[in-house]
Parts: structure tokens; sequence; C-alpha cells
């Protein structure tokens, strides 16, 4: 099967259903859209009321204070609708949000690179995030280097804000090793561990080499097993993106996780991979035909099997024919 490089970091994308399945050509190609349901995104931010601040007594602190706070709400507008937005209705109004977070952010980069490098916490957060929407342009620096450092930082809500930067900016040039380190620390808070995992779906893991790929999937493998349901998903996810079909089995169990949203996500991952090799197209298909066939809930039968079809190509009418196709698959 073909392969289309996909590229999850677009924003416009997290808000994108899944395409109807049905029985079609088995030349179809991958669909780079299969892992952006917007269920299975999340967004933690923190932020809270900018506070006035410069190092120049002779500056209008006020002005500074009033940006953080414009840009502060606009983000949570932005929150909102990739979390709980409806796709057939808000994706016009994502678009004008973050046109107008990116416009804002690119004018006013150097104010917050500063205010992420000596504001006060509050300020620090709401930078942290905001810088991650600077356009990349000829006379703007990137705020990669000042992002990264901001791992650093003193505050864990600063910390998890960086991450959460750092996931929208997508930058291809990001060093992933550290942040595949975070995302497997159960000793960081689960806010951190979240955007962690936001900043690795969002990188072009196909190109990833040599130490820092051990270090990913390492990481994602790990975090199949995190105690919070929204860290498990971004480790189910970039194992999916990464095609790890040694991880298969792993995904499978969470196919009866207790988090509904899990085991979404799980479904999804196990028919990537299956799709993506065709020596575990058979044991995808048997795990997703048992996950359908032993859930009590209808909607979760609905996407296993919207899943089941994409990855076999295939449309039964009937359970035996389901399972008499499925055991017979190598």
């Amino acid at each position: 099967m073909t392969h289309t490089s996909n590229r999850w970091s677009n924003l416009a994308l997290l808000l994108i259903t899944l395409p109807a399945i049905s029985a079609c050509s088995s030349t179809q190609e991958k669909d780079p859209r299969l892992l952006d349901d917007p269920r299975l995104q999340d967004v933690e931010v923190t932020g809270g009321e900018a506070t006035p601040y410069s190092r120049d007594p002779l500056k209008d602190n006020r002005r500074i204070g009033f940006i953080l706070a414009e840009i502060d709400r606009k983000v949570g507008i932005w929150a909102n609708l990739v979390l709980r937005g409806d796709p057939a209705k808000d994706t016009s109004t994502l678009t004008q949000v973050e046109s107008s977070i990116r416009y804002e952010a690119s004018k006013h980069a150097s104010g917050l690179v500063e205010q992420l490098e000596t504001g006060p916490p509050r300020n620090r957060k709401i930078a942290a995030t905001a810088l991650g929407f600077v356009e990349s342009k000829k006379e703007t620096a990137s705020p990669l280097g000042p992002l990264l450092a901001a791992l650093d930082d003193s505050d864990d809500e600063v910390i998890a804000n960086a991450l959460l930067g750092l996931s929208i900016l997508a930058d291809p040039k990001t060093p992933l090793t550290r942040i595949a380190g975070m995302l497997q620390d159960r000793e960081r808070d689960a806010a951190a561990r979240n955007n962690a995992g936001r900043v690795l779906r969002a990188m072009p893991t196909e190109v990833l080499r040599g130490s820092e790929k051990d270090a990913v999937l390492r990481a994602a493998r790990f975090s199949v097993g995190d105690e919070d349901s929204r860290v498990r998903i971004h480790g189910l996810m970039i194992l999916a993106q990464m095609e790890d079909s040694e991880s298969l089995s792993d995904m499978a169990s969470l196919l009866g996780d207790e988090n509904r949203l899990v085991q979404l996500a799980a479904s999804r991952a196990v028919a990537y991979v299956g799709e993506a090799d065709s020596q575990s197209l058979g044991n995808a298909a048997r795990a997703l035909q048992a996950a359908r066939r032993n859930s009590k809930s209808k909607g979760l039968r609905s996407a296993v099997l919207d899943d089941l079809r994409r990855l076999t190509q295939r449309n039964f009418d009937s359970e035996d024919e389901w399972l008499e196709y499925v055991n017979q698959l190598n």
C-alpha cells in the first residue's frame, strides 16, 4: 500500500471529521486525516490575568498587560473550538481566530519573548503559548530557542504552556529527545506530559533517525500505560504515526480501556498500523472484530466498524461474514 506523508501539526485539520467508509478499491491511499479526529485532540493551556510589567520603568506597563490579556482571551476561544467545536460549523471561526492570534503574536513577538524570559509567572504562561503562533518570516526571529529555554522554567505551568507553544509552532528543527523524556516522566504533572505528547504528534516522525527516533518510540510505548487518558491517547497516535507494528498488541489491549476516547484512539491506531504493515493486517483486523463483538456501546461498535472497513476495504452485512473473513487473513 502507498503511504501518504502526513503532518498533524496543521491546526486546521484538528476539526476535520473522518470521511464515511464504504467498500472500495484496495488501491486507495491511506487518508492522512485518519488520526486527526477532533475527539482525539486535547489542549492543556493555563493562563490567567496578565500582570502589567516591564523592566524599563519608562515604558507603559499597561500596554504589554493589555496585549497579553487580549491574546490570552483569543487563545481561550481557540482552545474551546479545538476541544469542543462543531466541525461542521466552526472551521471558519477557528481559522479566523488562529489568523488573529498569529497576527498579534507575530506583531509583538519580541515583547512576548521578553515576557517569557523576564516577566512574572502569569505573563510567562501566556507568552509561552502565544509564541507558538508566531509566523516564520525573515524579519521575525524564530521563537523556537526561547520556547526550548522555557522548558527549564521554575513554574510547571510555564513549562506546560511552552510545550503547547512548541506543538503549535511545529518547527521540524525542534529537538525531540528531551521532550520524549518529558512525555514518559510520570513525576511531571499531567499537563506537561499531555502537551509533550502534542509536540511529538505535531512532528513529522517519519524522518526521525537514530537515538532521537529511539527516544520518541520508547516514550510512546511507555505512555500507553500512563494513568492519564490523554497521555495514553497521545502514545497511541504517536505509535500509529510511526507505524510501530511491534506495539500492535499493546495498542489492541487498549480497545478495552475504561475511557471511551482511548478506545476510539486504539481503534484508529490499530487500523492505521494494520494498513501500513501487510504482515499486521490479519492481527489488526481480528483485534478490531473482537472489540466490535465484545463492546456494549453502540457508538463504539460503529466507530470500530468504520475502522475495520477502512482497514480491510470490505463491507460485509453480517457478523458471520466478518468473522469468517478476518479469520482467514494471515
